[in-house]
C-alpha cells in the first residue's frame, strides 16, 4: 500500500498541519503510541505506531533506527 501511494494524500495534509517540523512529528508519534498503549497490548502499539508514522518519517527524511533487543 505504501508503494502505490495510498497514504500520500494523508501524509501531505499532515505535513502541512505540522509545517514540516520533525519535532512535532516525533511528539505526535509519542502521543499516538501512548494512546494506543492504553489497551495494554505492546505488539499492537508497535504495529499501529510504526505503520502510521513510518511513511511520514520517510517523507520528512528522519533517520529510522531499528533496535533489536
Amino acid at each position: 500500500m505504501f508503494d502505490t501511494g495510498l497514504f500520500d494524500p494523508i501524509i501531505r495534509k499532515f505535513i502541512k498541519l505540522i509545517n514540516g517540523d520533525p519535532m512535532k512529528a516525533v511528539v505526535f508519534a509519542a502521543l499516538l503510541a501512548g494512546l494506543v498503549s492504553l489497551d495494554g497490548d505492546g505488539s499492537m502499539t508497535y504495529m499501529i505506531t510504526v505503520t502510521a508514522m513510518l511513511p511520514l518519517f520517510k517523507r520528512l527524511r528522519l533517520a529510522v533506527i531499528t533496535h533489536l533487543w
